[in-house]
Formats: C-alpha cells, structure tokens, sequence
C-alpha cells in the first residue's frame, strides 16, 4: 500500500467515525424526553405541585411516612384508574417502568394528600423518589400525553 491508498483510507475512516458520532448524538436526543414546561405539562393534564416560580422545588411533606422508596409512586385512587396506568406503564421505557410503583389510595395516605390535592376523586398522583408529591394528572386520562407528561417529569424533575 502505498503512501497515497493509506491517506485515502485514514480519511474514509475519519469521515466514518464522524459520521457514526453524529448519528450516536441524533439517536440520543430524539429518544430523550424532552423538558416541558409547567404551562406545557398543565395543557397535557399534569398538575406539578411544590414548585417555586423559578422552577425549584419547594420542601412538602413526606407522603409515605418512613418509607424508604428510591422509587416514584402513582397513587391511584379506585381500582377503575388501573386501566389508565397500565397503558401508561406498558407505553414507558423499561428504566422508567421498572423504578414506578403503583399504589392504591388507603386512609393514611388519604390524610397525607389531602393537605396538597384537591378533593376530587378523578385525580392520580405521582409521589417522586424522595417520597415527595410531585403533582397529579386530572382527568380525561389520554394515554399518549399521560407517557409525555411522566416521562418529562421523571427525567427532568
């Protein structure tokens, strides 16, 4: 090979590699949630709850007592809302869904959140994983925008 041929191939190669980054870098950002917005997460039927007007979390209560969950919670509050949350769960990603636990409302957790959720029973409320009430969706439950809203807020909140 000569002097010519290797240059050609340190190119080519150069020219891959490059291209090959460039596709990694799309791939990742079209398959990452993207942030939305409060106005945007609230058209999309998500309530987000303890949040400063500079977008920072405010401290509320823990939800669970001394429960220690690394993982966020949908509380649901009869068993007709288990159709909505199956569809969402199935539609998520698996690191998603498999670090989302779904809980049926019981009294103890019914007095914690009724200090921060308004007294409708056609609600469904995400506790983070600092065992924070993140916020609620309100019903009509679309499943498309529940998957949009939840995975915004997983990732990004």
């Amino acid at each position: 090979m000569n002097t010519q041929d290797k240059k050609i191939l340190k190119t080519v190669v150069i020219l891959v590699a490059v291209m090959l980054t460039i596709l990694g870098l799309f791939l990742n950002k079209i398959t990452t949630p993207r942030f939305l917005s409060s106005i945007e997460l609230k058209v999309n039927g998500y309530i987000l709850l303890n949040a400063n007007k500079d977008g920072s979390r405010k401290d509320s209560e823990n939800i669970f007592g001394a429960y220690d969950n690394d993982k966020w919670t949908i509380v649901i509050i009869d068993e007709s809302q288990r159709e909505a949350i199956t569809d969402l769960l199935s539609s998520l990603k698996n690191p998603m869904k498999s670090n989302t636990d779904v809980v049926l409302l019981n009294n103890e957790i019914k007095a914690k959140l009724s200090q921060q959720l308004p007294d409708r029973d056609d609600i469904i409320a995400v506790v983070n994983e600092n065992n924070k009430l993140s916020g609620y969706f309100k019903a009509p439950f679309d499943n498309n925008k529940m998957v949009l809203t939840y995975s915004s807020v997983f990732t990004h909140r």
